[in-house]
């Protein structure tokens, strides 16, 4: 907590330390929960401060199966099942079409009902992906930013909040653009010899530009 209100003064690098020193706690403790809650708090505070490399490196291990195991082995696998299972009834929705015949899959069955427990993991999961997409789209990686944004959407999608629902969809849409912009124009400078020959191939016969 006390990293948390350095964190909301403005003093990010000592909440970065303080943050540090509650994971260390947590790992001797064997707090599986709170090294999550302490690691992805850190990538929080180390981003506000300028380290946005050690802020991305905190969030893929906060995300990383093996790191999302020391959360809670337990809670991590009824929150997945529970997921994919909502992500299936999502599917079946859109299978239905817009007449509204699907519009009561999406619930699923109580058994699938996230608890409190899990939907704070889910969310906290979901504002992780969103986080390290924003990053990886600082330094250029658009392509590595529109797969994040394609988790933040997949989990926003499960955990009942119609906002945050609504900001993965616009966030991935972003994403995506800037993907397929940065993959044009990488072809356009690096996959042929004579880039505005090639362009104009394009333009002139409507094949698809990456064929050309």
């Amino acid at each position: 907590d006390l990293g948390l209100l350095r964190h909301a003064a403005g003093d990010f690098a000592r909440a970065a330390e303080l943050q540090t020193a509650y994971l260390r706690a947590c790992e001797i403790s064997g707090d599986e929960r709170g090294e999550g809650a302490a690691r992805q708090a850190r990538a929080y505070a180390r981003r506000d401060a300028g380290d946005a490399a050690g802020a991305e490196r905190d969030l893929l291990q906060f995300l990383a199966p093996e790191g999302a195991e020391r959360r809670g082995r337990e809670l991590r696998r009824e929150r997945e099942r529970k997921t994919e299972a909502r992500l299936e009834n999502v599917r079946r929705r859109n299978e239905k079409g817009n007449d509204g015949s699907g519009d009561g899959l999406l619930g699923g069955t109580p058994e699938d009902t996230f608890d409190a427990d899990e939907l704070e993991l889910l969310v906290a999961e979901a504002r992780g992906w969103c986080a390290l997409g924003k990053m990886q789209s600082a330094r250029g990686g658009a392509a590595d930013a529109a797969l994040s944004h394609e988790k933040f959407f997949e989990l926003a999608t499960v955990c009942g909040d119609k906002a945050l629902e609504r900001e993965a969809r616009v966030c991935l849409g972003e994403a995506r653009a800037a993907a397929r912009q940065d993959a044009l124009m990488r072809a356009v400078t690096e996959r042929a010899e004579e880039p505005a020959e090639r362009l104009m191939a394009w333009k002139s016969d409507g094949a698809s530009f990456f064929d050309v």
